[in-house]
């Protein structure tokens, strides 16, 4: 059996599947783990912050995005989180 493009599909497919459905419970206590250090533990609040963004942006890089409402009067303490 030779290494044919149809092969190598095949196994991509099928290791990436495994690594997909096999990672998830192990991804996902990682990641609480990770949220809640981050935000010391505290729960979610709906409705704390209102965010107005464009539904379309010319360019996906930078889109601007304005605070509404937010818990705090000042929201110049709100972080930007970026990549």
């Amino acid at each position: 059996m030779g290494l044919t493009r149809r092969n190598m599909m095949l196994a991509g497919t099928s290791a990436f599947a495994v690594a997909t459905f096999c990672g998830i419970p192990v991804l996902a206590s990682a990641v609480d783990e990770h949220i809640a250090d981050f935000t010391g533990g505290a729960d979610a609040v709906a409705g704390a912050i209102e965010l107005d963004a464009p539904e379309i942006a010319e360019n996906g890089n930078t889109v601007p995005i304005t605070v509404l409402r937010s818990f705090s009067s000042d929201s110049s303490k709100i972080p930007a989180l970026a990549p």
